[in-house]
């Protein structure tokens, strides 16, 4: 089976290749948000390394940005009373961090410490795995679908499914809804004391700007398991257009070689995109795809009826 339509009977949304001219619109306006010497991927490097959380200081400083992301998330969307998760430090995995829901309100967060990870990065994560992401999900789908209504069949998370899709979209828009709150500025004092100094306005644009370059993953798999291009090929790609390091790139190619993920990787620029569009900055309507079943097909029906 071809991948794309492996990926469209899983997840409800069929993978197409995005232009690279996308790509290299986000770059200009990187440019002009990292001038300096050197290439832009080389200037983008050495911004993300300015940020970097030294090795002893990672496990504390997530556990103090998962607690941010809760007090916000239980003050504007709250929470089941008896929830709360386990951090776990791993490495050797195929993925950056994992959410395993443990029951009786309670997940258990393991993050993979391979590779060095910045202070942006490790809030997108512990917002993405917990608050209001993956966690936050599970607890309200178990206290009102399960044993509010008695769906059993909430009980069971099947991942290649368009369950995983809506998953990964609420998660990958976590940190957005943080980032954009009013307590923002809170985030900045945690990257303080984890020896890293945050310019917030001038990151935002960074992410911004290089938001469309999410698709380069997808890409990537389509010229991997498509187009039968080689390995060496596909991560030469993704570190000109996604402006990865080869460490980096080298852990999205274990990751698309998975065969539980190497169709998955659609699940968040696509996720992101639908629940993005459907949420539009407002709780409540995050507060929904939390706590009901959203199917993909109502996202796609949002999406177009907002672009007529």
């Amino acid at each position: 089976m071809a991948y794309a339509d492996e990926a469209e009977g899983c997840y409800g949304v069929r993978p197409t290749h995005t232009d690279e001219a996308v790509f290299a619109a986000a770059h200009e306006h990187l440019e002009k948000l990292l001038p300096g010497e050197g290439s832009l991927a080389e200037r983008y490097q050495r911004w993300e390394d300015s940020m970097l959380v030294p090795a002893e200081r990672v496990e504390p400083t997530i556990a103090a940005m998962i607690e941010f992301a809760h007090t916000w998330t239980r003050d504007v969307i709250e929470l089941p009373e008896g929830e709360g998760v386990n951090l776990e430090i791993v490495r050797d995995e195929p993925w950056m961090a994992f959410c395993s829901y443990l029951g009786d309100f309670r997940s258990r967060i393991q993050v993979n410490v391979d590779l060095p990870l910045s202070a942006v990065e490790l809030f997108v994560i512990a917002s993405h795995e917990t608050y209001p992401g993956h966690h936050t999900e599970h607890c309200w789908k178990d206290e009102l679908l399960v044993r509010g209504r008695g769906l059993l069949e909430q009980t069971i998370v099947l991942v290649p499914t368009p369950q995983s899709l809506v998953a990964e979209g609420i998660a990958t828009v976590a940190p957005n809804m943080l980032f954009e709150s009013d307590r923002a500025t809170e985030l900045v004092a945690l990257m303080h004391d984890a020896g890293v100094e945050l310019d917030l306005e001038h990151t935002l644009s960074i992410r911004d700007a290089l938001d469309p370059c999410r698709w380069v993953s997808v890409n990537a798999a389509l010229m991997l398991h498509d187009a039968g291009a080689d390995e060496a090929e596909v991560r030469a790609y993704i570190e000109r257009w996604g402006l990865l390091n080869p460490e980096l790139s080298a852990h999205v190619i274990r990751f698309l070689n998975q065969p539980t993920s190497r169709s998955y990787v659609v699940n968040y620029p696509a996720g992101q995109t639908l629940c993005d569009a459907y949420v539009g900055g407002r709780p409540e309507r995050l507060r929904r795809l939390l706590t009901e079943e959203v199917r993909v097909s109502e996202l796609l029906a949002a999406r177009d009826g907002a672009a007529r």
